[in-house]
């Protein structure tokens, strides 16, 4: 438990999540604290024994505990949910035209661009949500144009 802490005080929250946060609070106009992130307050979490971090599925057990006389017994058993960045709604909107243009532009004759584009427009349309799958093509598709660029691939 120590490594995997140590692993994301030092990696994931400072390179992923709390980066995450910033760029979509501030894309939101939104002022976002975090006041769990005081030297004292890690250092106290970090020395506590594991099992008074965790039970089986019972996350943040002690901060659950620390405040179970003023937040709502829905809030303190609700699953855990992740902050989702809105791939979706980016793509329907400031991302649709580059999508478009990135998807013709790139054809290394592996991926199907008519089925993609019929997807995007399902997308667009609200008929379906193709978000990851356009993620997924619109990163691979700017990898594939920095390849070509340096001449890795033809």
């Amino acid at each position: 438990m120590a490594r995997i802490q140590a692993v994301d005080t030092r990696l994931s929250l400072p390179d992923q999540m709390l980066t995450k946060v910033d760029q979509a609070s501030m894309y939101n106009s939104l002022e976002v604290r975090v006041p769990f992130l005081d030297t004292d307050v890690v250092e106290y979490a970090l020395s506590l024994p594991t099992d008074h971090k965790l039970t089986g599925r019972d996350r943040k057990r002690v901060l659950k505990r620390a405040f179970d006389d003023v937040l709502p017994e829905s809030i303190l058993q609700r699953n855990k949910h992740g902050f989702d960045m809105p791939i979706g709604e980016w793509f329907k909107h400031e991302l649709a035209d580059e999508f478009v243009s990135m998807v013709r532009a790139t054809d290394l004759g592996i991926l199907d661009t008519a089925a993609i584009l019929e997807l995007f427009d399902e997308h667009l349309d609200g008929n379906h949500d193709h978000s990851r799958f356009l993620w997924t093509v619109y990163v691979f598709k700017h990898w594939a144009v920095r390849m070509q660029e340096q001449g890795v691939l033809e």
